[in-house]
Protein backbone atom coordinates (compact mmCIF):
# COMPACT_ATOMS: atom_id res chain seq x y z
CA UNK A 1 0.00 0.00 0.00
CA UNK A 2 2.77 2.41 0.95
CA UNK A 3 4.71 1.64 -2.25
CA UNK A 4 1.54 2.16 -4.27
CA UNK A 5 0.93 5.55 -2.64
CA UNK A 6 4.49 6.67 -3.37
CA UNK A 7 4.27 5.45 -6.96
CA UNK A 8 0.95 7.24 -7.58
CA UNK A 9 2.33 10.50 -6.15
CA UNK A 10 5.54 10.16 -8.16
CA UNK A 11 3.62 9.56 -11.41
CA UNK A 12 1.19 12.45 -10.79
CA UNK A 13 4.02 14.82 -9.84
CA UNK A 14 6.02 13.70 -12.90
CA UNK A 15 3.09 14.39 -15.24
CA UNK A 16 2.49 17.80 -13.66
CA UNK A 17 6.19 18.66 -13.96
CA UNK A 18 6.20 17.63 -17.63
CA UNK A 19 3.26 19.97 -18.24
CA UNK A 20 4.08 22.91 -16.00
CA UNK A 21 7.90 22.88 -15.91
CA UNK A 22 8.09 24.89 -12.68
CA UNK A 23 10.74 24.46 -9.93
CA UNK A 24 7.95 23.54 -7.49
CA UNK A 25 6.65 20.65 -9.61
CA UNK A 26 10.18 19.43 -10.26
CA UNK A 27 11.00 19.46 -6.54
CA UNK A 28 7.83 17.57 -5.62
CA UNK A 29 8.48 14.98 -8.32
CA UNK A 30 12.01 14.44 -6.97
CA UNK A 31 10.65 14.11 -3.41
CA UNK A 32 8.33 11.28 -4.40
CA UNK A 33 10.85 9.65 -6.77
CA UNK A 34 13.55 9.60 -4.09
CA UNK A 35 11.08 8.25 -1.52
CA UNK A 36 10.16 5.48 -3.95
CA UNK A 37 13.86 4.83 -4.53
CA UNK A 38 14.45 4.53 -0.79
CA UNK A 39 11.69 1.91 -0.44
CA UNK A 40 12.99 0.00 -3.48
CA UNK A 41 16.53 -0.06 -2.09
CA UNK A 42 15.31 -1.36 1.26
CA UNK A 43 13.49 -4.18 -0.54
CA UNK A 44 16.70 -5.29 -2.29
CA UNK A 45 19.06 -4.96 0.66
CA UNK A 46 19.21 -8.32 2.42
CA UNK A 47 21.64 -7.58 5.27
CA UNK A 48 19.73 -5.99 8.14
CA UNK A 49 22.69 -3.91 9.31
CA UNK A 50 23.04 -2.20 5.91
CA UNK A 51 19.32 -1.37 5.77
CA UNK A 52 19.88 2.05 7.35
CA UNK A 53 21.96 3.21 4.36
CA UNK A 54 19.18 2.26 1.95
CA UNK A 55 16.74 4.20 4.12
CA UNK A 56 18.83 7.27 4.99
CA UNK A 57 20.83 8.14 1.87
CA UNK A 58 17.82 8.73 -0.46
CA UNK A 59 16.08 10.39 2.48
CA UNK A 60 18.88 12.99 2.59
CA UNK A 61 17.93 14.15 -0.88
CA UNK A 62 14.26 14.28 0.13
CA UNK A 63 15.02 16.28 3.26
CA UNK A 64 17.25 18.76 1.45
CA UNK A 65 14.46 19.36 -1.08
CA UNK A 66 11.87 19.78 1.68
CA UNK A 67 14.16 22.18 3.58
CA UNK A 68 14.61 24.21 0.39
CA UNK A 69 10.88 24.27 -0.44
CA UNK A 70 9.71 25.20 3.03
CA UNK A 71 12.68 27.51 3.62
CA UNK A 72 11.82 29.58 0.55
CA UNK A 73 8.13 29.52 1.42
CA UNK A 74 8.73 30.61 5.03
CA UNK A 75 11.46 33.14 4.08
CA UNK A 76 14.25 31.26 5.88
CA UNK A 77 17.92 30.81 5.01
CA UNK A 78 18.81 27.11 4.60
CA UNK A 79 22.33 26.34 5.87
CA UNK A 80 23.53 23.86 3.26
CA UNK A 81 27.07 23.47 4.61
CA UNK A 82 25.75 22.59 8.05
CA UNK A 83 23.33 20.04 6.59
CA UNK A 84 25.96 18.33 4.45
CA UNK A 85 28.52 18.36 7.29
CA UNK A 86 26.02 16.76 9.71
CA UNK A 87 25.11 14.11 7.13
CA UNK A 88 28.78 13.36 6.39
CA UNK A 89 29.63 12.98 10.07
CA UNK A 90 26.60 10.73 10.55
CA UNK A 91 27.53 8.61 7.52
CA UNK A 92 31.09 8.04 8.77
CA UNK A 93 29.93 7.29 12.34
CA UNK A 94 27.30 4.81 11.10
CA UNK A 95 29.79 3.09 8.77
CA UNK A 96 32.26 2.63 11.64
CA UNK A 97 29.58 1.38 14.05
CA UNK A 98 28.18 -1.02 11.41
CA UNK A 99 31.64 -2.42 10.63
CA UNK A 100 32.14 -3.12 14.35
CA UNK A 101 28.78 -4.92 14.59
CA UNK A 102 27.28 -2.39 17.02
CA UNK A 103 23.58 -2.73 17.93
CA UNK A 104 21.29 -1.52 15.16
CA UNK A 105 19.97 1.54 16.98
CA UNK A 106 23.50 2.62 17.88
CA UNK A 107 24.70 2.26 14.29
CA UNK A 108 21.64 3.85 12.70
CA UNK A 109 21.18 6.86 15.01
CA UNK A 110 24.16 9.05 13.85
CA UNK A 111 23.24 8.79 10.16
CA UNK A 112 19.52 9.29 10.73
CA UNK A 113 20.21 12.31 12.97
CA UNK A 114 22.48 13.81 10.31
CA UNK A 115 19.96 13.21 7.55
CA UNK A 116 17.18 14.77 9.63
CA UNK A 117 19.20 17.95 10.37
CA UNK A 118 17.67 20.01 7.51
CA UNK A 119 14.11 19.36 8.73
CA UNK A 120 14.94 20.08 12.36
CA UNK A 121 16.82 23.25 11.42
CA UNK A 122 13.95 24.67 9.34
CA UNK A 123 11.50 23.96 12.20
CA UNK A 124 13.88 25.56 14.73
CA UNK A 125 14.38 28.67 12.56
CA UNK A 126 10.62 29.03 12.11
CA UNK A 127 10.04 29.15 15.87
CA UNK A 128 13.11 31.21 16.78
CA UNK A 129 12.60 34.18 14.45
CA UNK A 130 11.92 37.32 16.47
CA UNK A 131 8.42 38.61 15.90
CA UNK A 132 7.64 35.89 13.33
CA UNK A 133 3.98 34.93 13.07
CA UNK A 134 3.48 32.18 10.48
CA UNK A 135 0.07 31.88 8.86
CA UNK A 136 -2.17 28.87 9.52
CA UNK A 137 -0.78 27.19 6.43
CA UNK A 138 2.73 28.08 7.57
CA UNK A 139 2.12 26.35 10.90
CA UNK A 140 0.78 23.28 9.09
CA UNK A 141 3.89 23.26 6.90
CA UNK A 142 6.11 23.32 10.00
CA UNK A 143 4.03 20.51 11.51
CA UNK A 144 4.50 18.47 8.31
CA UNK A 145 8.27 18.88 8.56
CA UNK A 146 8.20 17.86 12.23
CA UNK A 147 6.18 14.78 11.30
CA UNK A 148 8.76 13.85 8.67
CA UNK A 149 11.55 14.33 11.21
CA UNK A 150 9.70 12.11 13.71
CA UNK A 151 9.34 9.41 11.06
CA UNK A 152 13.12 9.43 10.57
CA UNK A 153 14.14 9.63 14.21
CA UNK A 154 11.99 6.71 15.36
CA UNK A 155 13.62 4.44 12.73
CA UNK A 156 16.74 3.37 14.74
CA UNK A 157 14.72 2.44 17.82
CA UNK A 158 11.69 0.69 16.30
CA UNK A 159 13.11 -0.87 13.13
CA UNK A 160 13.51 -4.26 14.85
CA UNK A 161 10.11 -4.07 16.58
CA UNK A 162 7.46 -6.20 14.77
CA UNK A 163 4.92 -3.42 15.35
CA UNK A 164 7.06 -0.94 13.40
CA UNK A 165 5.90 -2.31 10.05
CA UNK A 166 2.36 -1.14 10.82
CA UNK A 167 2.92 2.02 12.85
CA UNK A 168 5.94 3.14 10.83
CA UNK A 169 4.02 2.96 7.57
CA UNK A 170 1.11 4.91 9.09
CA UNK A 171 3.48 7.68 10.20
CA UNK A 172 5.26 7.63 6.84
CA UNK A 173 1.98 7.88 4.92
CA UNK A 174 0.74 10.75 7.10
CA UNK A 175 4.08 12.56 6.73
CA UNK A 176 4.06 12.07 2.96
CA UNK A 177 0.49 13.28 2.58
CA UNK A 178 1.11 16.27 4.86
CA UNK A 179 4.16 17.26 2.83
CA UNK A 180 2.41 16.81 -0.51
CA UNK A 181 -0.37 19.17 0.63
CA UNK A 182 1.48 21.82 2.61
CA UNK A 183 4.57 22.28 0.43
CA UNK A 184 2.66 23.51 -2.66
CA UNK A 185 0.07 25.35 -0.55
CA UNK A 186 2.58 27.36 1.46
CA UNK A 187 4.54 28.25 -1.67
CA UNK A 188 1.37 29.36 -3.47
CA UNK A 189 0.47 31.43 -0.41
CA UNK A 190 3.94 32.98 -0.49
CA UNK A 191 3.59 33.64 -4.22
CA UNK A 192 0.28 35.44 -3.65
CA UNK A 193 1.99 37.57 -0.99
CA UNK A 194 4.83 38.41 -3.41
CA UNK A 195 2.30 39.36 -6.11
CA UNK A 196 0.53 41.73 -3.71
CA UNK A 197 3.90 43.18 -2.72
CA UNK A 198 4.83 43.64 -6.37
CA UNK A 199 1.53 45.37 -7.09
CA UNK A 200 2.14 47.73 -4.16
CA UNK A 201 5.64 48.47 -5.49
CA UNK A 202 4.23 49.20 -8.96
CA UNK A 203 1.70 51.62 -7.46
CA UNK A 204 4.46 53.23 -5.39
CA UNK A 205 6.62 53.48 -8.53
CA UNK A 206 3.82 55.21 -10.41
CA UNK A 207 3.41 57.63 -7.52
CA UNK A 208 7.13 58.37 -7.54
CA UNK A 209 7.07 58.91 -11.29
CA UNK A 210 4.29 61.47 -10.85
CA UNK A 211 6.25 63.09 -8.03
CA UNK A 212 9.33 63.13 -10.27
CA UNK A 213 7.54 65.07 -12.98
CA UNK A 214 6.21 67.55 -10.44
CA UNK A 215 9.62 67.78 -8.75
CA UNK A 216 11.33 68.78 -12.00
CA UNK A 217 8.87 71.66 -12.43
CA UNK A 218 9.11 72.65 -8.76
CA UNK A 219 12.91 72.61 -8.82
CA UNK A 220 13.03 74.80 -11.91
CA UNK A 221 10.37 77.26 -10.72
CA UNK A 222 11.54 77.51 -7.10
CA UNK A 223 15.31 77.30 -7.26
CA UNK A 224 15.77 80.40 -9.44
CA UNK A 225 13.88 82.79 -7.11
CA UNK A 226 15.37 80.87 -4.16
CA UNK A 227 18.84 81.71 -5.46
CA UNK A 228 17.91 85.38 -5.74
CA UNK A 229 16.57 85.40 -2.16
CA UNK A 230 19.73 83.66 -0.92
CA UNK A 231 22.02 86.16 -2.68
CA UNK A 232 20.11 89.22 -1.46
CA UNK A 233 20.10 87.82 2.07
CA UNK A 234 23.88 87.38 1.90
CA UNK A 235 24.28 90.97 0.63
CA UNK A 236 22.04 92.35 3.37
CA UNK A 237 24.14 90.60 6.01
CA UNK A 238 26.96 93.05 5.22
CA UNK A 239 24.73 96.09 5.80
CA UNK A 240 24.50 98.02 9.05
CA UNK A 241 21.22 96.68 10.44
CA UNK A 242 19.53 97.01 13.79
CA UNK A 243 19.43 94.07 16.20
CA UNK A 244 15.85 93.36 15.20
CA UNK A 245 16.79 93.54 11.51
CA UNK A 246 19.62 91.04 11.95
CA UNK A 247 17.28 88.69 13.84
CA UNK A 248 14.76 88.85 11.01
CA UNK A 249 17.55 88.31 8.47
CA UNK A 250 18.72 85.22 10.36
CA UNK A 251 15.18 83.81 10.26
CA UNK A 252 14.99 84.50 6.53
CA UNK A 253 18.32 82.78 5.92
CA UNK A 254 17.30 79.75 7.99
CA UNK A 255 13.99 79.37 6.16
CA UNK A 256 15.72 79.79 2.79
CA UNK A 257 18.11 76.96 3.65
CA UNK A 258 15.19 74.81 4.79
CA UNK A 259 13.35 75.40 1.55
CA UNK A 260 16.45 74.59 -0.48
CA UNK A 261 16.89 71.34 1.46
CA UNK A 262 13.23 70.48 0.86
CA UNK A 263 13.66 70.89 -2.91
CA UNK A 264 16.84 68.77 -2.78
CA UNK A 265 15.10 66.00 -0.80
CA UNK A 266 12.14 66.05 -3.18
CA UNK A 267 14.44 65.50 -6.15
CA UNK A 268 16.29 62.68 -4.37
CA UNK A 269 13.03 60.86 -3.59
CA UNK A 270 11.62 61.34 -7.08
CA UNK A 271 14.51 60.49 -9.38
CA UNK A 272 15.55 56.87 -10.12
CA UNK A 273 18.28 55.60 -7.80
CA UNK A 274 20.98 53.56 -9.51
CA UNK A 275 23.77 53.00 -6.97
CA UNK A 276 27.29 52.28 -8.13
CA UNK A 277 28.73 49.23 -6.40
CA UNK A 278 32.11 49.73 -4.76
CA UNK A 279 33.53 48.36 -1.52
CA UNK A 280 32.54 50.58 1.39
CA UNK A 281 33.56 50.90 5.03
CA UNK A 282 30.27 51.32 6.87
CA UNK A 283 32.04 52.35 10.09
CA UNK A 284 33.81 55.25 8.37
CA UNK A 285 30.58 56.34 6.67
CA UNK A 286 28.71 56.41 10.00
CA UNK A 287 31.52 58.47 11.55
CA UNK A 288 31.42 60.85 8.56
CA UNK A 289 27.64 61.18 8.84
CA UNK A 290 28.02 61.95 12.56
CA UNK A 291 30.56 64.71 11.78
CA UNK A 292 28.15 66.25 9.26
CA UNK A 293 25.34 66.07 11.82
CA UNK A 294 27.29 67.64 14.70
CA UNK A 295 26.24 71.26 13.96
CA UNK A 296 22.56 70.25 14.11
CA UNK A 297 23.19 68.22 17.29
CA UNK A 298 24.97 71.18 18.93
CA UNK A 299 22.19 73.58 17.95
CA UNK A 300 19.63 71.13 19.37
CA UNK A 301 21.73 70.55 22.53
CA UNK A 302 21.83 66.80 21.85
CA UNK A 303 24.85 64.56 22.45
CA UNK A 304 25.84 62.38 19.49
CA UNK A 305 27.71 59.12 20.22
CA UNK A 306 29.10 56.63 17.69
CA UNK A 307 30.23 53.05 18.46
CA UNK A 308 31.78 50.84 15.76
CA UNK A 309 32.59 47.18 16.42
CA UNK A 310 36.28 46.30 16.26
CA UNK A 311 35.78 43.81 13.42
CA UNK A 312 33.25 44.52 10.67
CA UNK A 313 32.62 41.90 7.96
CA UNK A 314 34.63 42.88 4.86
CA UNK A 315 33.43 42.92 1.26
CA UNK A 316 30.36 45.10 1.80
CA UNK A 317 29.50 46.90 -1.44
CA UNK A 318 27.36 49.92 -2.12
CA UNK A 319 27.27 53.52 -3.26
CA UNK A 320 29.09 55.59 -0.60
CA UNK A 321 27.27 58.81 -1.56
CA UNK A 322 23.83 57.22 -1.33
CA UNK A 323 24.63 55.39 1.92
CA UNK A 324 26.01 58.61 3.45
CA UNK A 325 22.81 60.38 2.39
CA UNK A 326 20.69 57.73 4.14
CA UNK A 327 22.81 57.86 7.30
CA UNK A 328 22.74 61.67 7.57
CA UNK A 329 18.96 61.70 7.10
CA UNK A 330 18.57 59.02 9.75
CA UNK A 331 20.77 60.90 12.23
CA UNK A 332 18.98 64.17 11.45
CA UNK A 333 15.64 62.49 12.11
CA UNK A 334 16.89 61.12 15.46
CA UNK A 335 18.38 64.48 16.53
CA UNK A 336 15.16 66.32 15.70
CA UNK A 337 13.17 63.75 17.71
CA UNK A 338 15.49 63.90 20.75
CA UNK A 339 14.76 66.38 23.56
CA UNK A 340 17.40 68.85 24.75
CA UNK A 341 20.09 67.32 26.95
CA UNK A 342 19.45 63.77 25.69
CA UNK A 343 21.64 61.48 23.59
CA UNK A 344 21.51 59.95 20.12
CA UNK A 345 23.52 56.74 19.74
CA UNK A 346 24.69 55.26 16.44
CA UNK A 347 26.31 51.82 16.37
CA UNK A 348 27.73 49.52 13.70
CA UNK A 349 28.09 45.75 14.18
CA UNK A 350 28.00 42.50 12.25
CA UNK A 351 24.61 40.86 11.73
CA UNK A 352 23.58 37.54 10.21
CA UNK A 353 24.48 37.76 6.53
CA UNK A 354 25.65 41.38 6.63
CA UNK A 355 26.27 44.51 8.69
CA UNK A 356 23.78 46.34 10.90
CA UNK A 357 23.55 50.06 11.75
CA UNK A 358 21.40 51.12 14.70
CA UNK A 359 20.38 54.67 15.59
CA UNK A 360 18.68 55.13 18.98
CA UNK A 361 17.18 58.33 20.37
CA UNK A 362 15.59 59.28 23.67
CA UNK A 363 12.51 60.98 22.28
CA UNK A 364 8.84 60.14 22.69
CA UNK A 365 9.03 57.12 20.40
CA UNK A 366 6.81 56.29 17.44
CA UNK A 367 3.04 56.19 17.68
CA UNK A 368 1.72 52.68 16.81
CA UNK A 369 -0.61 54.04 14.12
CA UNK A 370 2.33 55.87 12.47
CA UNK A 371 4.59 52.82 12.08
CA UNK A 372 3.00 51.40 8.87
CA UNK A 373 3.38 54.72 6.98
CA UNK A 374 6.65 55.90 8.49
CA UNK A 375 8.70 55.51 5.29
CA UNK A 376 6.07 56.84 2.89
CA UNK A 377 6.93 60.11 1.07
CA UNK A 378 5.38 63.19 2.72
CA UNK A 379 4.21 61.29 5.80
CA UNK A 380 5.30 63.14 8.93
CA UNK A 381 4.20 63.55 12.53
CA UNK A 382 6.03 66.87 13.03
CA UNK A 383 4.70 70.33 12.41
CA UNK A 384 7.78 71.40 10.41
CA UNK A 385 8.65 68.01 8.94
CA UNK A 386 8.65 67.41 5.18
CA UNK A 387 8.13 63.63 5.38
CA UNK A 388 11.00 63.01 2.96
CA UNK A 389 13.97 62.11 5.19
CA UNK A 390 12.87 58.59 6.10
CA UNK A 391 11.51 58.05 2.57
CA UNK A 392 15.05 58.72 1.30
CA UNK A 393 16.46 56.21 3.81
CA UNK A 394 13.98 53.58 2.61
CA UNK A 395 14.78 54.20 -1.07
CA UNK A 396 18.54 53.91 -0.47
CA UNK A 397 18.14 50.63 1.43
CA UNK A 398 15.87 49.13 -1.24
CA UNK A 399 18.33 50.13 -3.97
CA UNK A 400 21.10 48.36 -2.02
CA UNK A 401 19.09 45.20 -1.31
CA UNK A 402 19.01 45.97 2.41
CA UNK A 403 16.25 46.61 4.92
CA UNK A 404 15.22 49.37 7.31
CA UNK A 405 13.19 48.66 10.44
CA UNK A 406 11.73 51.05 13.02
CA UNK A 407 10.64 50.18 16.54
CA UNK A 408 10.23 51.68 19.99
CA UNK A 409 12.78 51.01 22.71
CA UNK A 410 11.51 49.32 25.89
CA UNK A 411 12.27 52.29 28.12
CA UNK A 412 12.19 55.46 26.05
CA UNK A 413 12.78 56.59 22.50
CA UNK A 414 12.89 54.95 19.08
CA UNK A 415 15.31 52.67 17.24
CA UNK A 416 15.98 52.62 13.50
CA UNK A 417 17.93 49.65 12.20
CA UNK A 418 19.55 49.40 8.76
CA UNK A 419 20.76 45.98 7.61
CA UNK A 420 23.17 45.82 4.68
CA UNK A 421 23.61 42.39 3.09
CA UNK A 422 27.11 41.25 2.13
Amino acid sequence: MFAGLLLVNAVISGVMWARQRTPLHRALFLVWALSMGSLTLQAFVQAERWMVFAFAIPSLGVNLLLADLHGRALDLRPRWRTYLAASTVGLVATAVATARAAPFWMAALPLVAGVTTPLVDVCAQSFSRAGAKPSTMGRLAILALALNALHHLDYPFFRDDPRFAATGFVVAILAGLATSITAPAIILERTAFEVEKLQAEIIAGERLAAIGEAAAVVAHEIRNPLGVISNTTRMLSHEDLSAEGRELLAIQESETLRLDRLVHDLLVVAKPMRPRRVEIDLGDLVRHAAELSKPLASASEVRLEVAVASEIAPGLKGDPDHVLLALTNLLRNAIEAAPKGSEVRASVANAEGGVRVRVDDEGNGIAPDALPNLFEPFFTTRAKGSGLGLAIVSRVMKAHGGTVHASNLPSRGARFELTFRG
